[in-house]
């Protein structure tokens, strides 16, 4: 016990006192934290067995609050907005990159073809950790920002359910309708809406206390925690995914009209990266090494293709109708890691005990540790080169309105007066390096992320901009 918490307290000091040098470096934190799993492991520390009850309480706690946080943090009217483009690397890219990938399983490594599948679609997911950086720089296009945003935060949604029914089809368990029908309606039909439910009330809970009793914000953002867990308890106590009630209730609220406090996901979002984090230090200390004894000309040889031609090449497919300059569609088709997700959806496969699980992982593996390797290294070169190309947009970008300017004096009173007013302030990160004060009341928002941003939770009073 000592030494496990010795070990997450280490993953946190890092994480924090290498957050802005890991920015500045070429290089993903994600190869660090794996490193550091893999220096432990081969000391003996940290390495468990696939199964045991650590991994699998990390694996499912890390892909819950994965799914709810992507699924809140969707920003619904941007996918209304690009629905072309979302539809097409969400349904035919995800689909036929799991086709790909399957295929060649089936060639390649002579799997059975519904092992073959469930591969395909465990190497369907992008991994949002791996994208991160190149996310978060202002040199990536904001075209391609957008496409690896919907693809990274959606596909585990579209992966997970072929998942979940591929491994009870190799179970044996899917043999006549009625079976059929006793997997589809708890999974897919009574999951989604326990979540609905959980995050319905749970929401407007939260809306009549703060307005009547009020809340401490600070609990506010422990209560999207509860959210999550309580969606995934409910639905697994009845025999349904828990995985999927958590994403129905992170996009219930996403969708809801209510006026959220910004802090409600501030916790949230903080554990599930913590969790993220460890899940690459276990990967690194205990589950890679499964991978490396799988290892041998063949698998390396998978890897390779599914990397570097697979998911390309259905992306620049896929992209091929939309008028978007060529780097960005390179670029965009490159940028497909396989990450966590890929990690978290194959341990599901030898949790359910199906048949080839063990390959599966092991293959899983190997095609990670590849992609955590080429895409932690390449990211910040390519977004440099990306950057060159002329800025493109998906649909046309609404002309510029005379925007009303307000005092400081003006805003100090409506503050005072408890006006329900929101101050944004939009300063680029080197300006707040340089002048740390803030305005009371104020929610900082990257320039380029402002209006998404916002738009997940708009305000019901005026937006205060504050950029100088």
């Amino acid at each position: 016990m000592n030494l496990i918490l010795g070990i997450v307290g280490l993953i946190i000091v890092l994480s924090a006192l290498l957050s802005r040098a890991m920015e500045r470096s070429p290089f993903s934190s994600v190869i660090l934290f794996v490193g550091i799993g893999l220096a432990l492991g081969q000391v003996g520390v940290l390495r468990l067995p696939i199964t045991s009850e650590p991994i699998v309480l990390i694996g499912m706690v890390t892909l819950t609050l994965t799914l709810f946080t992507d699924a809140i943090k969707m920003q619904t009217e941007q996918l209304k907005q690009h629905w072309p483009v979302s539809f097409a690397v969400l349904g035919p890219g995800t689909v036929l990159t799991t086709l790909a990938i399957a295929l060649l399983a089936f060639w390649l490594l002579e799997m059975a073809p519904v092992q073959a599948l469930l591969l395909g679609a465990v190497l369907a997911s992008t991994d949002p950790v791996l994208l991160r950086d190149v996310l978060r720089d202002s040199r990536t296009p904001q075209t391609v920002r957008q496409i690896l945003s919907v693809e990274s935060g959606m596909n585990d949604a579209v992966a997970l359910p072929a998942v979940l029914i591929l491994i009870a089809f190799a179970g044996g368990r899917l043999t006549s309708a009625v079976t059929w029908a006793g997997f589809l309606v708890p999974v897919f039909i009574v999951s989604p809406l326990i979540g609905i439910g959980v995050a319905w009330v749970a929401v407007r809970a939260m809306a009549f206390a703060d307005r009547r009793i009020g809340v401490r914000r600070d609990y506010q953002s422990l209560y999207s925690l509860g959210v999550a867990f309580v969606a995934f308890a409910a639905a697994d106590a009845l025999r349904g995914s828990g995985l999927i009630a958590a994403f129905a209730a992170g996009l219930t609220i996403a969708v809801s009209d209510l006026d959220l406090c910004e802090c409600f996901l501030e916790y949230g979002e903080t554990t599930g990266e913590l969790m993220m984090l460890l899940t690459f230090v276990v990967f690194g200390s205990s589950l890679v090494w499964p991978a490396l004894g799988a290892f041998n000309l063949r698998t390396a040889a998978f890897a390779a293709i599914v990397l570097f031609i697979c998911r390309p090449v259905i992306l620049l497919l896929v992209l091929s109708r939309f008028r978007l300059p060529w780097q960005d569609k390179v670029f965009a088709a490159w940028h497909g890691p396989r990450g966590l997700g890929s990690i978290l959806l194959a341990l599901i496969v030898v949790i359910s005990g199906a048949s080839g699980g063990d390959q599966i992982f092991a293959v899983t593996g190997i095609v990670v540790l590849a992609s955590v390797i080429l895409h932690g290294i390449l990211g910040t070169p390519l977004v440099a080169w990306s950057s060159r190309a002329p800025a493109a947009v998906l649909v046309p970008e609404p002309e510029n309105e005379e925007v009303a300017r307000i005092t400081a004096l003006h805003l100090a009173g409506m503050i005072a007066k408890g006006e329900p007013v929101l101050v944004a302030d939009v300063r680029q990160p080197g300006a707040l390096d340089r002048d740390p004060r803030r305005i009371p009341t104020a929610v900082h928002y990257p320039p380029d992320e402002a209006a998404a941003r916002i738009a997940e939770n708009p305000p019901k009073g005026p937006i205060v901009l504050y950029c100088a």
